[in-house]
Formats: structure tokens, sequence, C-alpha cells
């Protein structure tokens, strides 16, 4: 994927869609100011084939953002299995919605990022193995960018919608209603919570201009359960040419 116009990026990549049903993460690799790469990854106990999948992304330059009138911050932190507190150079008007995204490959086993306890000036965020592995992981980069919710509209027209459900979302699939049309369009969502904590990500289907389909995903590494409790999911759809 290449990328333009930014000095320094921080990317996020949005929710797997649902064309294969094995869980899996998604990994950036060789980031820089021109481009990066994007690898769909399986947790390490599946056989690493997967069907063709859909991944937005979001790209914004490090620091204060304004985001059609939305106001945006984006940034990096290191981290491991352990909590880590990022805290916002400014003090949002609302809680932002806030996406978090691992960009290096210092340790190959797979992982993803959770994020718990946002506020309008700070949150945390660590990385998780999958359940059964040893939860021993060397120290990553991560970006993470933070939206406040509502809806922005860009000079050249785009349209940039953010918003999080209640805290309702389980492995069951629940529709998001977009609270209005968006054509053509780009969806990222993510776990604002960490109500339950065995690995999980999100995965979404049947995306159209006005909703989408999102359920938490947990892998089978330790066992077979995967029920899951509610967690409140935040999302970004954003309109295309």
């Amino acid at each position: 994927t290449t990328l333009s116009g930014i000095s320094t990026p921080r990317v996020v990549l949005g929710a797997l869609s649902w064309a294969g049903s094995h869980a899996s993460t998604a990994r950036i690799l060789d980031l820089n100011v021109s481009g990066f790469q994007q690898r769909l990854v399986e947790w390490d106990y599946l056989d690493g084939n997967h069907a063709l999948e859909t991944i937005s992304y979001v790209a914004l330059e490090d620091g204060l953002s304004d985001l059609g009138g939305l106001s945006a911050e984006a940034g990096s932190t290191n981290g491991s299995t352990g909590w880590q507190t990022v805290s916002f150079s400014q003090v949002f008007g609302q809680t932002p919605v806030v996406f978090a995204q691992i960009v290096t490959n210092n340790d190959s086993a797979a992982v993803t990022t959770r994020i718990r306890n946002i506020t309008n000036t700070s949150f945390q965020v660590k990385i998780e193995e999958e359940e059964g592995a040893d939860n021993v992981h060397a120290i990553e980069e991560i970006h993470w960018i933070a939206i406040e919710p509502g809806l922005g509209t860009r000079i050249d027209g785009t349209q940039i919608l953010v918003g999080k459900t209640g805290n309702s979302v389980t492995h069951r699939w629940a529709t998001v209603n977009f609270a209005q049309p968006i054509t053509n369009p780009a969806f990222l969502a993510g776990m604002q919570t960490y109500d339950g904590g065995d690995t999980a990500t999100v995965r979404y289907r049947n995306l159209s201009n006005t909703s989408a389909q999102v359920r938490v995903h947990e892998e089978k590494s330790r066992d077979n359960e995967t029920g899951h409790t509610t967690e409140v999911i935040g999302y970004m759809v954003i309109s295309r040419p």
C-alpha cells in the first residue's frame, strides 16, 4: 500500500471481513513514508491458509488533525503484553474512538492489540498472543489513532462517520446502523473495552451504505469455547470516490 503527503505516518488497520471463518489478525510490515505492507495472519495453531479478505486502513500525520470537523490525534508507543497508558496531547471534548495497530515484527508470534479505559485524556493498550501461547512477547511499536465521534466532511467531499455501539456486541453478529448513508464505504472497527479477556478480534460482514454487521471472534488455541461477553465496538466509515 502506497502513502503520499505524510512525513511521519501513523497507520491503523480495520477489522477483517468474513470471507474465511478461521480466526485471524493482521500485521503491518516495512512501514515508511512511501507506504507499507499488510498481511493477514491466522493464529499460530492454524494452518495459515486463508481466503482473501477485505481490510481498510487509515493513515494520519503524527499529532493533531482535523478530519472534516472531527478532532483527531495519532501517535505511537512501544508495548508488549502488559498494559501501557497512552496520554493524549489534547483534551477531547468527548470520549474518542481509538484504533491501535502493531507495525513491527520483532517477534513472529501472531498478536493483536486490546484497548481499555478510554477517556478524553488517555487510554490503555496492550498486545495479546493466542490463548495457548506463553504470552511472552518482544516489544513492538504500536500505532494509534483517536477520533471524536460524529460526522465529518472534508473539503474534497469525503465523509467520515465515527461512532460506537453500546456495551452489547458479543460473539454473535450484531448490526451497526450508520447515522446517515455513506457512499461506497470503507469500514474500520475495533473493541473499545476489555470486558472479556480471551484473545479475540473484530470481524465484519454485509457492509452497505447504511449498515454493517460485526462480531467478536475468539480463537481456539487453548479450548473450543468461543463465547464472548459484551464489548463496546468503535467504528469509522469513510466514503470513497
